[in-house]
Order: C-alpha cells, then structure tokens, then sequence
C-alpha cells in the first residue's frame, strides 16, 4: 500500500467488475458494500477488474463506464448487426410462343440476405432490413430479435423487363435504432448486368 495515502486529504474506495460465468458477458459493479445492478440470481461471478480509486475522480455513470471499459475490453462486448452473405440472382422468363410477339421477355431478380449478429449480446429489440434495387425500395423487413452468433435470411424478389446493370443494396439497422459496437459494417451491395 502506499504509504502517503494516508497522509492526504482524499477518500478512496475500491471498485470489483464481475460477470456472471456462463450467463453471456452481462456485467456488474461492486461499489463498497452495494451492487449497481444486483445480480437477479446466485450466480458464479468471474471477477474482471478490481479498481482503487479516488472517490472526486468519478462523479457520473458515464466516467466509470468509460473507466471500466477501456481497462477490461467491455467496449467491444455488444451487438454487431451486418450482411454475412449476399448472393443475387436473374431468371429469364420467355413468353410462349402462341403469345403475341409484342410480349417481351422479363427477368425475376432474387436476393437472398443473411442477416447475422456476429457480436457477442443479443438484439432482443426489432429492427428494420432494407433491401434497394437501384436505390429504390423493395422490401422492408423487421426482424423481432437475434441473438449472439444467429442469422436469419431476407428473401427479396423484383420483376425487371429491360435488360442492364442492376445493384441490390441491403441495409440493417437503417437509422441505428440499435447501438452497436459497429456500425460501418451494415450495408452490402451486390450487381448484376443481365443481357
């Protein structure tokens, strides 16, 4: 211990970190006696972090999570929404011969999106997936809710009737209703030139 701490006018406390062992990264602060949240349950707890600070040193929430964060890694122990896979395909349609000849031939444009949560908690709030065809909307899509390390596949079909370059784009989490520990990673874009 060092000695000149009790020579000085300062308080100081000790703060523990835990998680629960087998219950996901949810976490816990110790302060003294109290826990900020208490465990809802006797669980094992792995202890994080055990820091002795100066009590005028963190005033609000947002310093101690800054503080405890950057000392264990929480920061990067949160949700992460993106586009795993995006494969996009065209299928000719002709129309039967005994039609008129004016009746050109079209083609389905089918894109099958997988969305995934590579982070490591889970989305327990919907959010929206939109998929664009030359930037106009297809589909939109909620998806109720994803845990940790699932994905789940959007189905997209457009009929187009000229041939060229089409470009699919699909975005999750459209406006960031849902903080991530990423959130450059939402987009994919796939083209298609169909002749």
């Amino acid at each position: 211990m060092d000695p000149t701490l009790g020579r000085n006018t300062h308080s100081y406390s000790l703060c523990v970190v835990a998680s629960p062992i087998g219950q996901g990264v949810n976490w816990f602060i110790f302060l003294g006696h109290i826990p900020i949240p208490l465990p809802p349950e006797p669980w094992t707890l792995e202890i994080l972090a055990i820091l002795y600070y100066r009590d005028e040193d963190f005033r609000t929430p947002e310093e101690w999570l800054r503080a405890i964060g950057s000392i264990i890694g929480l920061k990067d122990r949160g949700c992460d929404l993106t586009v795993r896979h995006l494969p996009v395909t065209a299928h000719k349609i002709s129309p039967p011969s005994m039609v008129p000849p004016c009746l050109l031939p079209w083609w389905d444009i089918m894109a099958l999106a997988t969305i995934a949560n590579i982070g490591q908690i889970a989305v327990k709030e919907p959010f929206t997936v939109r998929v664009l065809l030359n930037g106009r909307i297809i589909p939109e899509e909620e998806i109720t809710e994803l845990t940790a390390g699932a994905q789940q596949i959007i189905v997209a079909l457009e009929t187009v009737y000229s041939p060229g370059l089409y470009t699919v784009t699909v975005i999750v989490n459209p406006g960031d209703k849902i903080k991530e520990r990423d959130e450059t990673n939402n987009i994919a874009e796939r083209s298609i030139n169909i002749q």
